[in-house]
């Protein structure tokens, strides 16, 4: 059998279990991501995997999303944070429309509030509209 050879963005090292407290064998994937959107600067992103074909797929993947313009890389925004964002970005409304705004948004800010918005799923959000159709959820008036 004849030794296959890794790809330059993926690197085989050896890191302590946090658990176990043993050395362990991992296949680091550092891959280049673009520029970054908020500062314009390069971006790369570094991920361990426990096998080789795991990291292989992961090189794969990032890269095809790079390429397309479609990679997201991981962010600590909340859900709160967010509708906060999109709620000072608003300008030029009248009073009575970001009231209406925040009114429909708050829904959202009380159940989900300190959420990652990444780790937000479809399920999570269609329980809450399946709750505010059935009003089981009250909007708290602000």
């Amino acid at each position: 059998m004849t030794r296959q050879q890794l790809p330059p963005q993926i690197k085989k090292m050896t890191v302590t279990d946090r658990r176990l407290g043993k050395s362990v064998l991992r296949y680091q994937v550092t891959v280049d991501a673009g520029a970054n959107p908020h500062t314009g600067r390069r971006q790369q992103v570094r991920r361990r995997y426990a096998t080789e074909r795991e990291a292989r797929a992961a090189l794969a993947e990032i890269a095809d999303a790079t390429a397309k313009g479609q990679f997201v890389g991981r962010s600590n925004l909340t859900v709160d944070q967010m509708c906060a964002d999109y709620l000072a970005s608003r300008h030029k409304l009248r009073a009575s429309s970001l009231s209406k705004l925040q009114y429909d948004l708050d829904p959202l800010r009380q159940r989900y509030g300190p959420v990652l918005v990444q780790r937000l799923s479809k399920a999570q959000l269609d329980a809450l509209v399946n709750d505010l159709l059935v009003g089981a959820l009250r909007v708290r008036v602000s």
